[in-house]
């Protein structure tokens, strides 16, 4: 019995472990002459693995991607939803709108964010499309082929007593980029961050119409009808965006105004639009 124990001990003798040296957080084990075991303890390695982890778990930082859904409004450079009369009393016809009815929707399709400092702040662009819905109280009846849309071209529908309105609405569509600077509080995990982005949008009008339902003697009508009701060709105006985790608020002021300059009523509109947004 002690020849074995003896044996055992002359045995891992010869394996001759020379040195076990540590680092830092790193172990470095020789064993024999060619075998090396190296063992890594380092704080930095930990932590950068459990940064990939959270980000896998996080989400991504897509806050313009995707669509909103909001309501659409109009009022003057004042910021006025009612002008006194009789100084602008065709204004009012557009003023007057049916909230429940005047709906915005933009589907934002293509969002390319740039890293300016980590995820804390980004530069946000991207490409989508803009609907704009806007629903009149007054049975106003807009040409499509006037020179100007003001007094002259806004006429009230009342040729018959038994005529009743359903739905009378000014419609436009826009392909829009936005350029944005988006701020995160954590840089990490999407999903456990506030952001706030403010910046603009600039739209291109390629489609407008009118869309009427009305009633008459029992019977219901529909009429849409397509033109540029002298509607401004090009849209540009501030945005603000804020929010936690997934959910999303917005606001859009446009700076332009909705007709075209001396071609629409006698003071001019400027859109603006508000609601909640759903990223992809």
């Amino acid at each position: 019995m002690k020849k074995v124990i003896l044996l055992a001990i002359i045995s891992l003798a010869t394996i001759k472990l020379f040195a076990q040296e540590q680092k830092k957080d790193t172990t470095k084990i020789k064993w024999g002459y060619k075998t090396r075991v190296w063992i890594f303890e380092d704080k930095l390695l930990s932590k950068k693995d459990s940064i990939k982890k959270e980000r896998k778990k996080g989400g991504n930082f897509t806050h313009w991607g995707g669509f909103d859904v909001g309501i659409c409004a109009l009022n003057t450079f004042q910021n006025q939803f009612k002008v006194p009369s009789p100084d602008a009393y065709n204004t009012n016809y557009f003023l007057n709108l049916k909230y429940n009815r005047s709906w915005y929707f933009s589907l934002n399709l293509f969002e390319k964010n740039i890293r300016l400092y980590k995820n804390y702040v980004t530069l946000v662009t991207g490409l989508g499309a803009e609907w704009d819905s806007y629903s009149f109280r007054n049975n106003i009846i807009l040409s499509p082929d006037s020179s100007h849309t003001n007094s002259t071209t806004i006429k009230m529908d009342t040729a018959s007593s038994n005529l009743k309105y359903i739905k009378n609405q000014l419609k436009a569509t826009y392909i829009k980029i936005p350029l944005l600077i988006e701020l995160n509080t954590n840089s990490y995990n999407a999903n456990k961050s506030f952001h706030l982005a403010a910046g603009m949008e600039f739209g291109y009008k390629i489609d407008s119409w009118t869309k009427r339902k009305y009633e008459e003697d029992g019977t219901t009508y529909k009429a849409k009808l397509k033109g540029d009701y002298n509607l401004n060709t090009f849209k540009y105006g501030l945005v603000v965006r804020a929010g936690y985790g997934g959910f999303t608020l917005f606001a859009n002021y446009s700076l332009s105004p909705l007709f075209d300059k001396n071609k629409g009523p006698e003071i001019a509109l400027y859109p603006l639009s508000a609601g909640i947004a759903f990223t992809f």
